[in-house]
């Protein structure tokens, strides 16, 4: 664990050195730059509890309906979380750059 964090901190501090070195930005816009981050984790956050809540009431439907035996354990899939957050960057930048506030505002 103190590896990987580790190598997390060294590859932010570098990005942020070259970031200051190229584009010459202020220290300020490490605010903008963190509410921009959260604002993708919470989107990608709630497209993942969106896409769990969907698949498990698709495969109950299946199951009462008696159509076909529906295990749960397919919602249970790391491409559910990969695509998650996709939309979620996906639905952060069209909301940013169709001029709207931010989502929690």
């Amino acid at each position: 664990m103190m590896l990987i964090l580790t190598v997390i901190a060294i590859t932010t501090v570098s990005a942020y050195l070259l970031g200051q070195r190229i584009r010459r930005r202020p220290v300020a816009a490490l605010s903008t730059a963190l509410t921009g981050m959260f604002e993708c984790v919470g989107a990608c956050v709630l497209f993942l509890l969106a896409n769990v809540a969907v698949g498990v009431s698709v495969v109950l439907a299946a199951r009462s309906a008696g159509w076909t035996f529906a295990s749960l354990y397919a919602v249970n899939d790391v491409t559910l979380v990969v695509l998650a957050v996709l939309q979620g960057l996906f639905f952060r930048f069209w909301w940013r750059s169709s001029g709207g506030a931010s989502p929690g505002a």
